[in-house]
């Protein structure tokens, strides 16, 4: 299973997202860069953000992972909490909805309860019925 994100690394993952170079990120092609290693700059910025030496030739997925990390973590990080929303009104829900069950609950105990009494009391008189049907004589010397 999958370790929950707390608060406070979500947090520190938004702090370090925010501290970072604004601006998409993207290949950069600027006097600074080398031909044959790829360099990453932002649109606001004029300055290489990264540079990939020549003797550490990463593979261009690693460098496009990098460059869209700055993109896809703000968006990760606003989904996490769009969900995490969700999590917490549909939690609440349940919990209302649980003790909307539990007085339900109660509620039909309490009317079969009621019913059993009922049905007792309906017995009862109608065995009395069938006395006086079948000895109404003894019924009127009473």
């Amino acid at each position: 299973m999958t370790k929950m994100l707390t608060d406070e690394r979500l947090a520190e993952i938004k702090e370090r997202t925010s501290k970072a170079t604004p601006g998409n990120w993207a290949r950069y092609s600027g006097p600074d860069s080398w031909q044959d290693s790829p360099t990453i700059g932002s649109d606001s910025n004029t300055e290489p953000i990264a540079t990939f030496s020549d003797y550490c030739m990463p593979l261009q997925a690693n460098v496009e992972f990098v460059i869209h990390a700055h993109q896809d973590i703000p968006e990760l990080l606003s989904h996490i909490k769009a969900l995490t929303e969700i999590i917490h009104k549909e939690g609440a829900e349940i919990v209302r909805l649980s003790k909307v069950n539990k007085a339900q609950a109660e509620l039909l105990d309490v009317a079969a309860k009621h019913e059993a009494h009922l049905t007792r009391r309906i017995l009862k008189l109608e065995r009395a019925q069938m006395d006086v049907l079948l000895n109404p004589k003894e019924m009127i010397n009473e």
